[in-house]
């Protein structure tokens, strides 16, 4: 049975709304499948467990910021907490 079928419709609301989207819940609860599946043909997707898409961010989060700045997919946040103030920061100036 599927059941994220109200949590794949309120996304789809919110990313037609809002400029940013976080996406939260339980381990292994199908989070990053469904947003790959909702959204991946619209937006870009990078995941942080991916070591070169962490380490550019740690390098230079400001040309990060600049590259990735619209319509992207961030998934597996938790392995760089840093950068949720840069990105909320950038955000609300543009």
């Amino acid at each position: 049975m599927y059941y994220n079928l109200i949590a794949e419709q309120l996304t789809s609301d919110y990313t037609q709304q809002l400029r940013l989207v976080g996406i939260m819940g339980p381990r292994q609860s199908g989070k990053s499948t469904m947003i790959r599946n909702l959204l991946q043909k619209k937006y870009k997707y990078l995941t942080f467990y991916d070591l070169s898409v962490r380490d550019h961010f740690f390098t230079k989060p400001q040309d990060f910021l600049q590259q990735y700045n619209r319509h992207n997919i961030f998934d597996e946040v938790q392995q760089v907490p840093d950068i949720l103030c840069p990105v909320f920061q950038f955000w609300q100036r543009y």
